[in-house]
């Protein structure tokens, strides 16, 4: 009997060739490389704008410990910089979440274009050709084989998709944005070194005049105490058998007296040598409080530099002109990372969806 060769019809070389297409594009990886350095790119960069946020809320809460002296009023940089403060730190948040998606993508993809997930498309596309020679199964294969190959590409095309227009029309509003943004880091922060520079140095001549006026009182009392021992060496010591009444007399008063009063000096010495001792431990603490806030590190110490630092000159800080540049970045990073993505995912979805409802109808008529 002869066995005539098995022809294929022009719809199954068409089917051949995209199954053809799909593993060699899931082998390739020429859109994977792209996606993977896109993804990168916008994870560095998203860190990198995050890191200058939470810089710009340190230096600000360095910046409101302390008290600008204008004419015979003194108003805190807090008033004016708690608005920006506020949004630097929604800011932060809305950061965070743009790089929770973006590292949630990238895992992802990696987990897509494992070389595992590669060898299953490739098992899947074998069993749809076999079952052009076999003539059995060719639904299910084919359904299983677009199953796969959605989830293997389907991520990829989204982040392509997502990347273009990125590249095309927000990249270079959020490099402009940025820019803004290294600016009011710099000038904040310069504001802060100044105001935790000039905090410091007075703190440290404050530091220095308790030590010196501490030496001085020391050695008040110091000496008060050799006159009240030389006093009491001079009025000599009344026998414990004779009676006060017959040893009294005017001079031995006028010395007593003198006792007395020295005493209640040393004790005035003694007791403002222990309230500079307390400004000297409030001082030091502060000094330590302020060292803590430009690391960026949480002082509870904050509420009591406000309140003392009325000696300080902080230049102003202009900030209304880097509020649009924050709302406009911050809306740039939710459409990149968020709203474009998912854009894309609804629309790439209905698409396979469409084209998956008419072939199922096309195949039932």
């Amino acid at each position: 009997m002869i066995q005539h060769p098995v022809t294929k019809s022009p719809k199954q070389l068409a089917t051949i060739l995209i199954v053809a297409l799909a593993v060699a594009l899931s082998w390739l990886r020429p859109i994977d490389d792209f996606t993977e350095d896109y993804l990168s790119d916008s994870i560095k960069t998203a860190a990198i704008i995050f890191g200058i946020a939470r810089a710009i809320n340190a230096a600000i809460s360095v910046t409101q410990s302390a008290e600008v002296s204008v004419g015979v009023a003194s108003v805190s940089p807090g008033e004016v910089l708690d608005p920006i403060n506020d949004l630097i730190e929604r800011f932060s948040e809305v950061m965070t979440v743009s790089l929770t998606s973006l590292v949630f993508q990238r895992i992802l993809l990696g987990i897509a274009s494992h070389w595992l997930f590669n060898a299953l498309v490739t098992l899947a596309a074998l069993a749809v050709v076999g079952t052009f020679v076999v003539k059995r199964h060719q639904n299910l294969a084919l359904r299983t084989f677009a199953i796969l190959v959605i989830v293997r590409l389907f991520l990829s095309c989204v982040i392509l998709a997502n990347g273009t227009v990125d590249r095309i029309f927000l990249e270079s509003q959020v490099t402009d944005s940025q820019g803004e943004m290294e600016v009011l880091k710099s000038n904040v922060g310069a504001a802060a070194s100044i105001a935790t520079t000039d905090e410091v140095s007075q703190i440290d001549g404050l530091l220095t005049q308790y030590a010196s006026d501490q030496a001085r009182l020391r050695g008040l009392s110091a000496d008060l105490n050799i006159k009240i021992k030389e006093l009491n060496a001079k009025k000599g010591k009344r026998p414990w058998w004779l009676p006060e009444a017959i040893t009294r007399n005017p001079e031995r008063k006028k010395t007593n007296d003198e006792i007395e009063r020295l005493e209640t000096e040393v004790g005035s010495a003694q007791s403002q040598i222990d309230s500079l001792q307390e400004k000297v431990v409030a001082l030091q603490k502060k000094r330590e409080c302020l060292e803590k806030r430009v690391r960026g590190e949480e002082c509870s110490w904050l509420e009591s530099i406000k309140k003392s630092g009325d000696w300080l000159k902080i230049p102003t800080i202009d900030v209304s002109d880097k509020v649009d540049s924050i709302v406009t970045l911050m809306a740039l990073i939710v459409l990149r990372s968020i709203i474009s993505p998912l854009f894309f995912w609804l629309v790439f979805y209905k698409l396979i969806r469409s084209a998956w409802t008419r072939q199922t109808l096309s195949r039932q008529a």
